[in-house]
């Protein structure tokens, strides 16, 4: 019951309340493949210390398509019609994608993650922080401009403790 947990569903009746858990069953789970899609690219550069090995080098999902009709865990259906999941796995497998999460210390954490085979450089990222309830107006803007991004990385951009204040005082979690 974890999609009750995260969504809201507003309608009562039986018929209208299962079309919408059944739509927001798939947005939960593309969000959980992107969830954990971009946790593994994330640890792409990270090593254990003590013994050098690596965390991962990969991420990879089950199960790409459906051999029936079947309300499946597969992210491309029986028709070979992409659903909502199919759209957010193919983002998050990007080249280059750019990846955030909230720590439990409620900390923003910003990636760029490269599975290009060459380097990029003197790049700018743009970051702009907008709370629906605030209007059309960032609550927080800043630019970073990275020198290098390395082929097949992952690293994280360090952005100063205002930005965390901001989301802080302005996000619920």
């Amino acid at each position: 019951m974890m999609i009750l947990q995260h969504f809201l569903i507003s309608s009562n009746s039986s018929t209208s309340f299962i079309d919408e858990f059944a739509f927001l069953s798939q947005v939960h789970q593309a969000i959980a493949l992107q969830t954990q899609i971009e946790h593994y690219r994330r640890w792409r550069s990270n090593l254990n210390l003590t013994n050098g090995v690596g965390y991962t080098m990969c991420a990879m999902y089950w199960q790409l398509n459906d051999v029936w009709s079947a309300p499946t865990w597969s992210t491309i259906d029986f028709n070979l019609r992409w659903k909502i999941s199919h759209y957010f796995v193919k983002r998050s497998f990007a080249p280059l994608i750019l990846s955030m999460y909230f720590d439990q210390n409620e900390n923003f954490h910003l990636f760029v993650c490269s599975d290009l085979l060459e380097n990029i450089y003197n790049s700018t990222i743009t970051i702009k922080v907008f709370v629906l309830q605030f209007g059309n107006d960032p609550i927080y803007q800043q630019s970073v401009e990275l020198n290098k991004i390395s082929l097949l990385s992952s690293n994280e951009i360090y952005l100063p403790e205002e930005f965390n204040w901001k989301i802080k005082n302005n996000v619920s979690f």
